[in-house]
């Protein structure tokens, strides 16, 4: 079998979709039983040699050093699996800024769908108003996820996702650095 278009991948890794739909769109002729085993070849070799490759953005220890000053709830929503957030946010000391971790669970649709949110958040942070909720996120993904959820979306410029695409579903804010997260946050809390 030989490995699929680069452009592809990169398409894909852009819009931010669940490993098993990558898979399934990479793989279209691969049974049920075939994509478990992709899937789990895969997140070893990520959880074995994709973690030495990570590095943060720049700026995200000190915006959530301020948020946790200024008692503002980070939640983190993933398509990837809880084990490989998890161990990214233990590899970079951020436990102590993370209020839950959300990834990718067998039987729950991942986002955009909006499920994670109702059936796993929502409840958690049920006395926080979804008008004091920014979705911030990089991909296509995140910002259908904002709208399905109907909270305000921040398009991070700087990270994986289709400009024209995240440009064409107009979130309400756009950074290209994550220090311009800060000023918009304390905008917003202090009108």
């Amino acid at each position: 079998m030989s490995p699929p278009p680069e452009e592809q991948v990169q398409s894909l890794i852009g819009q931010g979709i669940a490993l098993m739909d990558t898979l399934k769109i990479l793989l279209p002729k691969a049974n049920r039983e075939e994509l478990d085993a992709w899937a789990t070849t895969y997140r070893k070799i990520y959880q074995d040699e994709g973690q030495t490759k990570i590095d943060l953005f720049d700026g995200v220890k000190e915006i959530l050093e301020k948020f946790k000053a200024s008692e503002i709830q980070t939640v983190v929503i993933s398509n990837k699996s809880e084990l490989a957030i998890t161990a990214t946010i233990e590899k970079f000391k951020l436990t102590e800024f993370i209020g839950e971790v959300v990834g990718d669970r067998d039987g729950m649709k991942g986002k955009p769908h909006p499920d994670v949110f109702n059936q796993l958040i929502q409840p958690t942070y049920s006395k926080i108003d979804k008008s004091d909720i920014l979705m911030v996120g990089d991909t296509e993904s995140d910002l259908l996820f904002a709208q399905a959820i109907h909270v305000d979306a921040c398009w991070a410029s700087y990270g994986y996702g289709q400009p024209e695409k995240c440009r064409r579903l107009n979130p309400k804010f756009a950074i290209d650095s994550l220090f311009n997260l800060w000023p918009l946050i304390a905008r917003s809390a202090n009108p």
